[in-house]
């Protein structure tokens, strides 16, 4: 993962104290503005919109356009989605008789119900950027090429959505595998942004206040998107894929200047925080990473042991119910892509009270609890969606949104700043890097279960339902977290002992 640094037993003292002297000058460097190998300030910096800059900082700003721009990417993969399942059916139905709806409902294309082929699309990107997140951390930690894997994955990113313009229904499966590899570099870009995030400062208030800021952009990019497709999509009463060549029209507009501008001139070059062990290549580094960072997890620090199982969860959940939901909105309510639009606008928008509720119940109890609350409001919402919501009943879609939304923006900033308390302080960049492996780790089952459940003929109540296993089991491993203090304080003693060992160190080569 990015920027994730392995405790190993078996390194020296000597080796250990380097490699903390190392982050800890690179954190306070880059909390001062001043960050390692940074280039100076381009010229249009002073003109950058009020909306992007942070603090004067240079790497903020950056990772402020950077998610602005991955914002619309992801928004601009919700437009395509219903347009790619309607060509996808009109492709497997073409030659059924209009007469005969039991080949219309049991038509396949390439060997898979046209209904589960965003999910799976979902699983197969999961899987993969599973495999290769390890190795990507690897190579932002051993080489020089971060901005490089930032750069080229953004790059392609934005091919990719030029391309989707010309979306229709002899291309649509050369755009449904673009989705895929659309999918795996935002992982990747997303591995390098958080690299980059984590080393802005060390002070975990400061970075609550740069994370929160980022959701901010997060959130009007979303929002700005949504209603740049939705109100010209109305107005010419665009269908599926007319939205969908829409919407990548706008998302190329805009991905491609704000990318270039991000990793060609505002974020800075960074030397290999260390070498490759002579035993190991960067690919089997990264895996031996995270395997010795979680041994020191287990043994030292359960608390944050039980929070990353949670996370593998919930998050994979989180991750895959917007897929999940928007095959569920298309092919069950029979809801348009104009429709669908407006139901994630309405999330989008209910967010910014869930984020408001969260920080109060936060306050009131602890974010420990705060978190459990929230998961299981999630079971008792998508259980809801899945018994009630019908085509009958498609209007009521709204109101799921709605409270989604709200436990979106509840749930999400809440994690966060509970595992920047919770883990030692002096480690938040290999820590950031092991949390967002875990996020990310088990994305693809969530839809590879809706998948199942679709092909062996099951109601898509079933397969919305499943989403409940993930938060169900996310609220039970969270749950094993008792004390919310008593998990603060294994943190605080982790720290005590690195910085009493590097005492010791310090002081013996003083006398020597």
């Amino acid at each position: 993962m990015p920027s994730s640094i392995a405790y190993e037993e078996a390194h020296s003292i000597d080796s250990n104290e380097e490699d903390t002297n190392r982050l800890s000058q690179t954190a306070h460097n880059n909390a001062e503005g001043n960050s390692n190998d940074s280039n100076p300030p381009p010229r249009f910096f002073h003109y950058v919109p009020r909306l992007f800059c942070v603090e004067n900082s240079i790497e903020a700003t950056a990772i402020s356009f950077n998610t602005f721009a991955r914002a619309i990417i992801l928004m601009a993969s919700a437009f395509i989605g219903p347009g790619l399942l309607g060509l996808a059916k009109a492709e497997a139905v073409r030659d059924c008789d209009i007469n005969t709806p039991e080949c219309i409902e049991s038509a396949r294309v390439y060997g898979f119900l046209p209904s589960s082929l965003l999910t799976n699309i979902a699983t197969v990107s999961g899987l993969v950027s599973a495999l290769i997140l390890p190795p990507t951390g690897a190579m932002i930690d051993y080489t020089s090429y971060r901005r490089s894997v930032g750069l080229y994955a953004s790059l392609g990113m934005s091919i990719i959505k030029v391309v989707e313009i010309w979306i229709s229904s002899k291309t649509w499966f050369a755009m449904a595998s673009l989705q895929l590899i659309s999918a795996i570099l935002f992982q990747l870009s997303t591995v390098t942004e958080y690299a980059y995030s984590a080393e802005l400062t060390s002070c975990p208030q400061q970075q609550s206040k740069y994370q929160s800021f980022f959701f901010l952009v997060m959130f009007i990019s979303f929002v700005l998107y949504t209603l740049e497709v939705l109100i010209p999509g109305k107005l010419y009463a665009l269908d599926d894929v007319g939205t969908a060549r829409l919407g990548a029209i706008l998302s190329s507009i805009w991905t491609v200047p704000l990318f270039a501008v991000t990793w060609l001139y505002l974020f800075p070059k960074r030397k290999a925080l260390r070498r490759v062990p002579t035993d190991q290549t960067l690919w089997t580094a990264g895996f031996k990473k995270l395997y010795h960072t979680f041994q020191m997890i287990g043994s030292s620090l359960p608390a944050v042991y039980w929070f990353l199982l949670s996370s593998m969860c919930c998050g994979s959940a989180n991750w895959s119910i917007n897929t999940v939901a928007i095959t569920y909105f298309k092919e069950f309510l029979q809801l348009s892509s104009q429709n669908i639009g407006l139901v994630i606008l309405t999330m989008l928008i209910s967010g910014i009270p869930g984020t408001f509720v969260g920080k109060y119940v936060s306050l009131k109890f602890n974010p420990i609890i705060s978190c459990k609350i929230c998961l299981f409001l999630f079971i008792v919402i998508i259980s809801a969606a899945s018994l009630q919501l019908s085509s009958a009943k498609k209007d009521y879609a709204f109101l799921f949104g709605s409270m989604l939304g709200v436990c979106k923006g509840w749930l999400h900033p809440i994690q966060n700043a509970l595992y920047v308390t919770i883990i030692p302080k002096g480690q938040e960049v290999e820590m950031m890097g092991v949390y967002v492996f875990c996020f990310h780790i088990f994305a693809f089952l969530p839809p590879l279960f809706f998948t199942f459940l679709n092909e062996e003929g099951f109601s898509m109540r079933w397969g919305m339902a499943s989403i409940n296993l993930f938060f169900a089991f996310g609220l039970m491993f969270l749950h094993q977290i008792k004390d919310y203090e008593e998990a603060r304080s294994q943190g605080e003693a982790v720290t005590q002992r690195e910085a009493n060992n590097t005492s010791l160190v310090t002081s013996d080569r003083n006398i020597d």
